[in-house]
């Protein structure tokens, strides 16, 4: 059960990325962009099956903080 809600937050980022990616002009000047850059990388680290690393749970504890962080 714990495997299938974390593929459904998975989904829940895949999602918001690509509809970010989609409302940029091009493709590049997504990329232009740092955070939009890590949050590619960890949005696709995540998508990658692993045993529950812990550099990929590390990397989605950064995003969150980093989403805290830009808010304010």
């Amino acid at each position: 059960m714990a495997a299938l809600s974390r593929y459904r937050g998975n989904d829940f980022f895949l999602i918001e990325i690509l509809i970010r990616m989609a409302a940029e002009r091009s493709l590049l000047d997504f990329f232009k962009k740092g955070w939009n850059v890590f949050d590619f990388l960890i949005v696709t680290a995540s998508l990658i099956p692993m045993d529950d690393s812990e550099m990929v749970l590390l990397a989605r504890l950064l995003r969150i903080f980093g989403c805290y962080a830009w808010s304010r």
